[in-house]
């Protein structure tokens, strides 16, 4: 493959910025594979950075099943209002809250400002959520899914709080 085509190939099966695969390729002497372990492990030290910055704005989200019996309410939070209203953030917030909608919990609500969670309140969001296969691609897991749009857009993206509504 001629250089154009990897930088084709790897933006479509990355989602990376242009510069960014280029980066990747050069770095691994233009060998498709290696260029994209290197864009992961970029993303994994996006993530590793912005994991502890404010998150102020975003968006509620909301999905009931077509049955009418399973419904969610999502607070989809990031750093700033320009990625909260981008198209892509929204299909994040789609898609979390179909996930949500699957998960085989009953009724949860997950609220990260009540004090009655603790400490533990990560825990339950880990253990609850993140920790499930993506119901897209069950090869990955929530987190992972949840982690490439932060590296995507290299901002901090948080599950605030949500609620699933279901009836028996």
């Amino acid at each position: 493959m001629t250089n154009l085509e990897n930088l084709k190939a790897l933006r479509e099966k990355t989602g990376a910025g242009i510069l960014d695969c280029k980066k990747a390729l050069l770095s691994s002497d233009n060998n498709l594979d290696k260029a994209i372990a290197f864009i992961k492990a970029q993303g994994a030290e996006i993530v590793n950075k912005k994991q502890n910055k404010a998150t102020q704005c975003g968006m509620i989200a909301s999905y009931v099943h077509i049955n009418f019996k399973v419904g969610v309410l999502l607070e989809l939070r990031c750093e700033t209002d320009f990625v909260g209203r981008h198209s892509d953030f929204a299909d994040l917030a789609k898609a979390l809250c179909i996930q949500i909608a699957s998960s085989p919990d009953g009724d949860v609500v997950y609220d990260s400002t009540k004090e009655n969670l603790g400490a533990d309140k990560d825990s339950f969001l880990k253990e609850s959520l993140l920790s499930l296969p993506f119901f897209r691609d069950p090869s990955i897991s929530v987190a992972d899914f949840l982690a490439s749009y932060v590296s995507s857009f290299k901002e901090n993206i948080k599950i605030f709080r949500y609620t699933k509504y279901s009836l028996s």
